[in-house]
């Protein structure tokens, strides 16, 4: 599928805002149902937090969104289609945790902090999730709750 731009156009069935793997995935999506769309991105780049970057020494290191989980199957099935390869990375053994000048090893589900500080992180967890979850559920009036694609 081929994405262009056209100065003179002026009238699209949609606007995707950010050229992100979702944004991106979504304006294929919706030329794929025939619809006109414009892709609106800030930066000089598509992609989002998917950004590698090549060294002068020629090896390329991850400047964002680095790995994908075991569950995330439309993220993989999206990476086939588009020709995205992937290569695996070391995930066994121990974590490392620096503070300051401290060094940690810990395993899986034994973050090293204080009692007091993994109490304070689940506390503030828990009111940014009730906040998120309040704001979810109101209509600030003019903000649309569905996406009208019948036309």
């Amino acid at each position: 599928m081929t994405f262009s731009y056209s100065a003179d156009r002026d009238v699209a069935d949609a606007i995707v805002i950010g050229a992100g793997l979702s944004g991106l995935a979504a304006a294929r999506k919706l030329r794929k149902a025939g619809k006109q769309v414009i892709v609106l991105e800030a930066r000089d780049r598509v992609g989002g937090k998917v950004y590698d970057k090549k060294l002068s020494n020629g090896n390329i290191i991850e400047l964002g969104a680095a790995y994908i989980g075991p569950t995330q199957d439309r993220i993989k099935n999206l990476m086939g289609e588009l020709q995205i390869s992937a290569y695996p990375h070391y995930d066994t053994g121990k974590n490392v945790y620096y503070n300051g000048d401290r060094r940690a090893l810990y395993n899986d589900g034994e973050i090293p902090l204080a009692e007091t500080t993994l109490t304070q992180l689940g506390a503030s967890t828990e009111k940014l999730e009730a906040m998120a979850n309040s704001s979810m559920h109101r209509n600030h009036g003019n903000i649309p709750t569905h996406m009208d694609t019948t036309r």
